[in-house]
């Protein structure tokens, strides 16, 4: 018989705290097509396995994210141990590294976007129609955010959903008084003078993209988006 978790493991990772903590990891990645194979021991290892009462099965764990594939190779540790009714059963001994093996010593997860400086763009009379200026990142801080009525108007303000806005507070780094960036808005933009009437949104000054001709020049200057693995496939 198998169990998930030795007595003394226990004790360190009580079930509820890590199976809450690496299910939301493996969501806020977007963790899809997961596999795990492993080899059964063969007869010899076996009989050894059971005359000491110890076993190390390796498995292979491949599968998908938000940042490509992602695959590792680890091993589990099985001990034969009693229960309180004396009978025999084999446990898993449990560590991080089942998730990740980079934090089997402990650690945290997270994701860093890295966004390149872009050249700016002008016309023939040097007059800027996309430039790299200050602007403001706002967002939310979400022990002083109030009501779910301040979130959806921030959500239309930002022309974001209230699921957007849900997804980036429930990220696994957000604690309740922590500055959580949503979007960047231009300083001439409309919408800040009503965002800042709002409790729980803040803003950072950071560097951004301005459009000195907004939309008039939209078929000029193009969008950008993030890069998807597909998109990569494809370059």
């Amino acid at each position: 018989m198998y169990d998930y978790l030795l007595a003394d493991t226990k004790k360190k990772f009580p079930p509820e705290k890590f199976i809450d903590r690496y299910a939301k990891v493996y969501k806020d990645l977007n963790i899809h097509d997961l596999k795990i194979s492993f080899k059964k021991l063969q007869k010899d290892d076996l009989n050894r396995a059971m005359d000491k009462g110890t076993a190390t099965i390796p498995f292979t764990v491949k599968m998908d994210s938000v940042a490509g594939p992602i695959s590792f190779d680890y091993k589990a540790k099985l001990e034969r141990k009693e229960d309180k009714e004396e009978n025999e059963n084999w446990y898993i001994s449990w560590d991080p590294g089942f998730i990740f093996p980079e934090i089997k010593d402990g650690g945290d997860i997270h994701i860093d976007t890295e966004e390149p400086q872009r050249g700016e763009i002008v016309d023939r009379n040097k007059m800027p129609l996309a430039m790299n200026d200050t602007v403001w990142q706002i967002g939310v801080v979400p022990n002083k955010l109030q009501s779910d009525a301040a979130k959806s108007q921030i959500g239309k303000l930002l022309h974001m959903s209230t699921e957007e806005i849900d997804s980036k507070l429930n990220a696994s780094w957000v604690k309740p008084d922590l500055f959580v960036p949503l979007k960047k808005l231009q300083k001439s933009d409309s919408a800040v003078d009503q965002l800042w009437a709002i409790e729980g949104v803040a803003g950072q000054e950071v560097s951004g993209r301005v459009y000195p001709l907004g939309k008039a020049a939209a078929h000029l200057t193009g969008y950008i988006g993030t890069v998807t693995a597909e998109d990569l496939k494809k370059a």
